[in-house]
């Protein structure tokens, strides 16, 4: 009987441990996957945004605004007020609205984006996977920035040339038109063939996929 209690003892003592390391490798199995999902909805989430935020960059760079477009900028800005087409200051007011619309939509994907890779960059302990060729997403916003700017003087000098005579204004646009050429191809997209700057930003888009296709399985 003593030999028979010391036995069930035993195997008690080892049916609990058995039961405490399936435990254990069940926590470590699901944390494992746990991981591997949060890796796979981050990768996919971060691809979605960045997408999204190309898109918004496009819409941005293209130089036709639709007229809705342009009466709602104005009007939300002026308590519903209706833009009047006759009226040049208004219609300037309209078209700078418009525009700064579609680079607050940017910027609004891009703080997402941002965010899910801060996320996504401490999972996977990896800080440099969306630097490509040594450009993050943001440089190329900033690039976009910097010509926004260097284009709102450009206009500036535009509308002091009202009053100049007609050989000086030519000779002030051959100075700086190719200054006005680099705004102008960083700024807007009149053709994807030869718009070598879209280039480098759907380059930057697929060098960042094929990254993450490992987390995305």
């Amino acid at each position: 009987m003593k030999y028979f209690n010391v036995v069930m003892d035993c195997l008690s003592t080892g049916t609990s441990l058995g039961t405490l390391i399936l435990i254990w490798l069940g926590l470590k199995t699901w944390k494992i996957q746990l991981k591997g999902e949060s890796k796979f909805k981050l990768s996919l989430d971060a691809l979605r945004e960045l997408k999204l935020t190309l898109i918004a960059i496009d819409d941005y760079r293209n130089p036709f605004y639709p007229a809705d477009e342009i009466y709602d900028a104005y009007s939300k800005r002026n308590n519903g007020k209706i833009l009047d087409l006759n009226d040049n200051i208004e219609r300037k007011l309209a078209d700078n609205y418009a525009e700064i619309d579609r680079w607050n939509k940017i910027i609004e994907k891009y703080l997402i984006f941002e965010d899910i890779m801060s996320r996504l960059s401490i999972l996977i302990d990896d800080y440099e996977i969306d630097l490509i060729n040594a450009k993050r997403l943001k440089d190329f916003l900033i690039d976009i920035r910097h010509n926004r700017i260097k284009k709102e003087y450009a206009d500036k000098r535009e509308e002091e040339l009202d009053n100049a005579s007609t050989e000086e204004r030519i000779k002030y646009r051959k100075e700086h038109e190719e200054e006005n050429l680099k705004i102008n191809n960083v700024l807007f997209q009149y053709t994807k063939e030869n718009d070598p700057w879209r280039i480098n930003l759907e380059h930057y888009f697929m060098e960042f996929n094929k990254r993450l296709r490992k987390y995305i399985k």
